[in-house]
């Protein structure tokens, strides 16, 4: 089995056509062998195993197996390879390279769309967008381009740069725009070389006023293991570069948060710390900062916070397995260290019983303290419990204790 050329040149191969060529397999032994499968490297070349009265390939004979390269997403020089698996024993795998060179009726750049950080309205986005031929020998013309946000004017330029002609879209961000998230469509029609293509692209970025308030969201990956930890930082100040800070009004927290105002060496800006609060529980937890100023385009800005506080009060056995009528203490440890007391103790009577040990902790030497005993399950279903300790301390007011009940 032997493939009679060397390399398959596609030349070059328009976007959106796809181009047909044929493979020369030969038969160069004294005894037939049979096709069994065919592949390819990459999916833009399409390659299929032949016809049945195709795969066997006598002595001496030549097939000309068919072979597609579809240029979708590609530009520029291509490359592929290709595999025909035979039973040849002598010769089983033969490959063969792939080349081609796509040529894009239009190129655009950047290819992704127009994304920006921070824009203040009435200002320009300071991006364009780039369209040209994908064949620079060819001109390109203009049909119509447009924003599907009517917030969003699109001024364009004809220019040429080198042998290329191209198109270039500047973007002006309206004076009314709403304050936050823009998101739009960027829609335009060109015609190349009697031939006319449609672009469409995303444009996205955030839209502020005179005011500039960082993050515009807390999602801390830090876990919180004390009450009152700091958990990040609120930076406050005018969205002109060059302009001092505007007036800070207040700081007010909700939820599991709290804020506090702190000075610092940075003259252009305000910052406000963000710390978890003084009394809360473990898990998942949120709040809001509301930032009061005196900015005539968003006197009051809202801050979500988003956290993770650890366990104040540790139980040492968090989880404990015993035989019906075994004891176990579990000690109680503050994270901070401080004193704790224990005030009540909740169980299920007919599965545990649970005592206070240690009412109260009075060093680090020296915890509360409960003692947990299972009791003999009346049911099967009932081997399992959890015991809930209540503490004075902040933050710890419960702690769950999970209790398994073994037969052995």
């Amino acid at each position: 089995a032997v493939i009679a050329i060397e390399k398959l040149d596609f030349g070059t191969v328009k976007s959106g056509d796809i181009a047909e060529k044929t493979v020369p397999l030969r038969n160069d032994g004294d005894g037939p062998f049979t096709i069994l499968r065919t592949n390819s490297s990459c999916p833009c070349v399409i390659f299929e195993k032949p016809s049945a009265e195709l795969c066997v390939v006598k002595p001496g004979a030549t097939v000309n197996l068919p072979i597609k390269y579809d240029p979708k997403d590609r530009v520029g020089p291509q490359g592929a390879v290709v595999a025909i698996m035979t039973d040849d024993p002598a010769n089983p795998a033969l490959t063969l390279d792939i080349a081609a060179f796509v040529e894009a009726l239009v190129v655009v750049r950047p290819p992704n769309g127009i994304t920006w950080g921070y824009i203040k309205r009435g200002n320009a986005i300071g991006k364009t967008l780039d369209i040209a031929p994908g064949n620079a020998k060819n001109d390109i013309e203009l049909v119509h381009i447009a924003s599907s946000h009517p917030g969003v004017k699109v001024t364009t330029e004809k220019k040429t740069q080198g042998d290329e002609r191209k198109i270039v879209a500047s973007f002006i961000i309206g004076p009314d725009v709403p304050l936050g998230t823009l998101e739009a469509t960027i829609t335009a029609r060109v015609r190349v070389d009697k031939e006319e293509a449609e672009i469409k692209l995303p444009m996205r970025g955030e839209i502020i006023g005179d005011l500039l308030v960082t993050p515009p969201a807390i999602v801390s990956p830090q876990i919180a293991y004390t009450l009152g930890q700091r958990i990040s930082e609120i930076t406050v100040r005018a969205s002109e570069e060059n302009a001092g800070p505007p007036k800070l009004l207040g700081a007010m927290a909700v939820g599991s948060v709290k804020a506090l105002v702190i000075k610092t060496a940075n003259t252009k800006a305000h910052t406000i710390a963000v710390h978890a609060g003084d009394n809360v529980n473990a898990g998942p937890q949120s709040g809001t900062v509301y930032v009061m100023t005196d900015s005539k385009d968003q006197p009051i800005t809202a801050i979500p916070v988003y956290f993770r506080m650890d366990d104040s009060v540790r139980a040492e056995p968090s989880v404990i397995t015993l035989k019906a009528g075994a004891k176990q203490r579990i000690v109680l440890r503050p994270a901070n260290g401080e004193k704790l007391k224990i005030v009540n103790i909740g169980f299920e009577e007919d599965v545990v019983k649970a005592e206070v040990a240690q009412p109260e902790q009075t060093n680090a030497e020296n915890p509360a303290a409960v003692e947990i005993t299972a009791l003999a399950p009346a049911k099967s279903d009932r081997q399992s419990s959890v015991v809930v300790v209540e503490t004075d301390f902040p933050g710890g007011s419960r702690v769950y204790v999970p209790v398994a009940i073994s037969e052995n």
